[in-house]
């Protein structure tokens, strides 16, 4: 059992330095443009 929560402390740490690389950050700032962007076309064009 302890394992299993230190792995839950261990886990958020690891994957924090990785989503911190600047490469990374790019990539995820990219993708989250596009699907707001696309959300937003969607929003613009939807009719009832």
């Amino acid at each position: 059992m302890f394992v299993r929560l230190g792995g839950y402390v261990l886990v958020p740490a690891e994957a924090r330095t990785f989503f911190e690389e600047p490469a990374v950050r790019r990539a995820m700032d990219r993708v989250t443009d596009v699907v707001l962007i696309g959300f937003g076309v969607k929003a613009a064009t939807f009719r009832p």
